[in-house]
């Protein structure tokens, strides 16, 4: 979108300055969104690190969690079919 000045002529839109501050406020929002999905995995109690002590990415540790919430449904699968749920 241009502007037109006062001599009638349309003066260049300064986008590069927009264009920058706004990759800028798009890659503190995606680190802002990383913390969170960090710390919401820490308040389930995912570990950060394997046994090796090499730190998992996000898609690791949503892994994990997975397999926790495939584990306890397993295991109440198990105590529903071997009768042991009251």
């Amino acid at each position: 979108m241009s502007i037109e000045n006062e001599n009638g002529n349309f003066a260049k839109p300064m986008l590069g300055a927009v264009a920058s501050d706004m990759k800028d406020n798009k890659i503190m929002l995606l680190e802002e969104d990383l913390w969170c999905v960090h710390k919401y995995l820490d308040d389930l109690e995912l570990p950060r690190v394997d046994k090796d002590r090499k730190e998992y990415s996000i898609v690791g540790r949503i892994k994990r969690l997975e397999e926790r919430y495939l584990k306890q449904v397993s295991d109440l699968e198990t105590m529903y079919l071997s009768g042991n749920c009251t």
